[in-house]
């Protein structure tokens, strides 16, 4: 049975999620490359940058006593009960190369223990 906080973490999710892909669909295609990390095929695009923009904002809004590690930001209150992992822009260079095949990441794990997760 899911706690109340759960309750509010799938709710959030549901409505959220879809909000960051819509950025990746209308920017794919129109933005390229913003920068390189570790090698040239290790790229971030500014669709990954805005998806996790807004998933970074809800997020702090919704449960401000919520760790979050995303892979385009530094971690955000790791010792948390709670822990959300967030790969804004999954197959970020197949999107800069206008290949279709993308997503956005999402987990939320209690006490290191994975209870949801979307794609």
């Amino acid at each position: 049975m899911k706690t109340q906080t759960e309750n509010r973490i799938e709710k959030f999710i549901k409505t959220t999620l879809p909000k960051a892909g819509e950025i990746l669909r209308k920017k794919f295609k129109k933005v390229g490359v913003k920068y390189t990390k570790r090698h040239a095929l290790d790229v971030v695009t500014e669709a990954d940058l805005a998806a996790n923009r807004l998933l970074l904002i809800a997020i702090k809004k919704t449960f401000p006593d919520h760790g979050i590690i995303s892979e385009e930001t530094a971690e955000y209150k790791n010792g948390s009960e709670y822990i959300w992992v967030i790969d804004p822009l999954d197959g970020t260079l197949n999107f800069s190369r206008g290949i279709p095949i993308f997503v956005t990441m999402l987990a939320v794990f209690r006490n290191k223990e994975l209870i949801m997760s979307a794609i």
